[in-house]
């Protein structure tokens, strides 16, 4: 705490951009909206955001090209119009597939909390192509292995081009309770080099959360209808060709479920899942000693997998790197002669309460034998947990406790970390320290943070 006081009595107050006159009213609307691309006549009654403010390359300056961005709702969804004024050769249509792609780029965020802290992103270029992340750490960070279910598309005119959003409120959590939410756009203009958003942002800052203008509902509260309940059953047979027409039938089967009891709590649930459908990992020649880092991409642990990262880490600067003790890539893991270690069920929850984050993770893999080089290898059956907390402190800062293990029938291991980042406008602490068990040895690890300025 000592520390903490003399670095804020050694920042300076750096100068804070005003962005509370920025408000847009949320009003409801009894016709259906088509997302199309056009404008229609409903959205003539919604209220309109414009005076986008330059980030780069002029940072406080005018944007060079007019941007229009109006906000909608109706009992179920979200919608969101922004028209961007240009000339067609100056505007870069190009294809490309879900959060990959190039040209001139429309932004939604919404801090459907109002933590100041954290975000969903929602992007569409020109094209249509859409991208989709939750913004973490009031802006720091960025998580896009977050894919939610939400629907867009675009129309590109001689005088410039529209695009259409539509966020079903079922697909985010929000906190039900609030009569507004945090809210800003952003335009990116490849042929000006131009980022330019609703809000204004300093330069050496970047983009906060904490300074988005406000989306205030006017006689609406959104609120999620139905039970929220998807079960996906999963069935696959495998055909094996033995001889003289013989086939060997391997029949299989599984389930998914995902439950949203209210808007700040998921349950999810998996047993013998299938992840055929998801992206392959790209291509790498390894010939260290050190095995390749890969992304999680399996839907069941990427889903509020922000609440098992520890506190402080900054995407753009790298001034505090933490330990990474929770890598689900373990689980269910490839092994050395190719094959993969069967994952049988798991179960995970996570939300929010008040100031308070929380998730839970428990998950089962089975006992696979494969052979390598000759030799006879087993990989035992296995249970994996994690337990996280976080409290959020003084609006914008963040304290962490957070248990990852492994237990199996030769013992256990397993990490137990206290982490946390402290913010002020002009500097950032941030820290992490663990606390490791292999049965009964275990050690000690620390990594720690200071940025002034930035």
């Amino acid at each position: 705490m000592i520390l903490i006081l003399i670095l804020m009595l050694l920042s300076y107050t750096a100068f804070s951009q005003d962005n509370s006159s920025k408000n847009l009213s949320l009003v409801k609307s009894d016709v259906a909206i088509a997302v199309d691309g056009f404008i229609d006549d409903a959205w003539h009654s919604a209220d309109s955001a414009d005076g986008f403010v330059q980030f780069q390359p002029y940072n406080g300056k005018e944007s060079l090209r007019r941007t229009v961005a109006k906000i909608i709702t109706t009992e179920n969804s979200l919608y969101c119009l922004i028209v961007c004024y240009d000339d067609r050769d100056n505007i870069e249509v190009n294809t490309g597939k879900l959060d990959d792609f190039t040209g001139d780029v429309v932004s939604l965020m919404l801090d459907t909390f109002n933590d100041k802290k954290t975000a969903y992103k929602f992007a569409v270029n020109s094209s249509g192509v859409r991208m989709d992340a939750r913004m973490l750490d009031d802006g720091r960070n960025r998580d896009y292995t977050w894919d939610g279910i939400w629907f867009a598309e675009s129309q590109v005119y001689n005088w410039g081009y529209v695009v259409e959003m539509e966020v079903p409120y079922k697909s985010i959590q929000y906190d039900e309770t609030l009569s507004s939410w945090g809210l800003d756009f952003d335009r990116w203009i490849p042929a000006l080099n131009e980022d330019s958003y609703w809000c204004a942002y300093e330069l050496n800052e970047g983009q906060r959360i904490s300074k988005f203008g406000s989306l205030t509902f006017n006689n609406f509260t959104p609120s999620v209808k139905g039970l929220n309940l998807e079960v996906y059953p999963v069935g696959i047979s495998k055909a094996t060709y033995l001889y003289d027409n013989k086939y060997k039938i391997e029949p299989n089967a599984g389930l998914d479920i995902f439950y949203n009891p209210s808007p700040k709590l998921t349950l999810m649930f998996t047993l013998n899942p299938d992840f055929a459908q998801i992206e392959a990992d790209p291509f790498s020649f390894n010939i260290s000693r050190y095995e390749t880092y890969f992304n999680e991409r399996r839907p069941f642990f990427t889903a509020g997998s922000e609440i098992f990262m520890p506190s402080g880490r900054e995407r753009s600067s790298g001034f505090y790197r933490p330990l990474e003790l929770f890598y689900s890539r373990r689980i269910g893991k490839k092994l050395i002669d190719g094959s993969e270690v069967p994952l049988i069920t798991g179960t995970k929850v996570f939300g929010r309460l008040d100031d308070w984050e929380y998730g839970g993770f428990l998950a089962l893999t089975g006992k696979k034998n494969y052979s390598y080089l000759s030799h006879n290898l087993s990989e035992p059956q296995a249970f994996f947990g994690s337990v996280s907390l976080k409290k959020t402190i003084y609006g914008n800062s963040t304290l962490g406790l957070l248990y990852v293990g492994k237990h199996t029938s030769d013992g256990y291991n397993g990490v137990l970390d206290i982490d946390g980042a402290f913010r002020e406008s002009n500097w950032q602490l941030a820290y992490q320290f663990a606390r490791s068990f292999r049965n009964s040895d275990g050690d000690f690890a620390s990594s720690i943070g200071f940025k002034h300025g930035t």
